[in-house]
């Protein structure tokens, strides 16, 4: 089989239908100014998620409620997309000054600094 053939092609379609409704085509690698990061799965599936709802207030546990996950989960790899300058959080406070949730958003992508 020989890339480009229809062979291929016809192979490339199969495994993309049996991936995740979600994840066919998502993007798994994002260019940050630190470099390339490698995303795992459910990382691809939260910055989808955040695109969907991009500028509206949502919890982790809402998160985690969609992608069928952990809250924990979400936690951990949200922060580290943080760190990585993937993504920016921004708070939602009550009137109380009680958190409600994060506004999150998906930084573009950039060149690596040299």
């Amino acid at each position: 089989m020989t890339p480009g053939s229809e062979e291929a092609t016809q192979t490339r379609g199969a495994a993309d239908a049996r991936r995740p409704r979600g994840m066919r085509g998502a993007k798994r690698i994002r260019m940050t100014a630190a470099g390339p990061v490698r995303l795992t799965p459910t990382e691809a599936k939260i910055i989808e998620f955040i695109e969907r709802h991009e500028g509206k207030p949502c919890s982790k546990a809402q998160i985690a409620a969609v992608l069928g996950c952990n809250e924990k989960t979400v936690d951990r790899l949200l922060s580290r997309m943080r760190r990585e300058g993937i993504v920016i959080s921004t708070p939602v406070h009550a009137e109380n000054g009680a958190q409600l949730a994060n506004v999150y958003e998906v930084v573009e992508e950039s060149q690596p600094l040299d």
